[in-house]
């Protein structure tokens, strides 16, 4: 259907746009009403929605922040913490690890 509409190539440029990973979502967008005028001219209506949007999946592209927990310095215990506090037996803050 992209072949007969004419629209490989902006199929191709929608694919390697996807692809990378700051994709500018305005670029997707236009490139996707695009492919729908060319598809809509020769009778295949509705591909995408009208109120599209863009978003990375969860968990699919790179964290924007780090993640950390807190944890026992002494490593005597399991506690974990996800904010800064402290150890009462060590009278030490809680260490700071690194999780993502």
């Amino acid at each position: 259907m992209f072949e007969e509409a004419g629209a490989e190539e902006l199929f191709d440029t929608f694919t390697a746009l996807v692809r990378q990973e700051d994709a500018d979502p305005d670029r997707l967008a236009a490139v996707l009403d695009a492919i729908d005028e060319a598809l809509a001219a020769i009778g295949l209506h509705g591909l995408t929605r009208p109120n599209r949007s863009w978003s990375p999946l969860p968990g699919v592209r790179q964290r924007d922040t780090e993640v950390f927990c807190y944890v026992c310095p002494l490593k005597r215990c399991d506690r974990v913490e996800s904010a800064a506090a402290r150890c009462s037996l060590a009278e030490q803050p809680l260490e700071r690890v690194r999780l993502a």
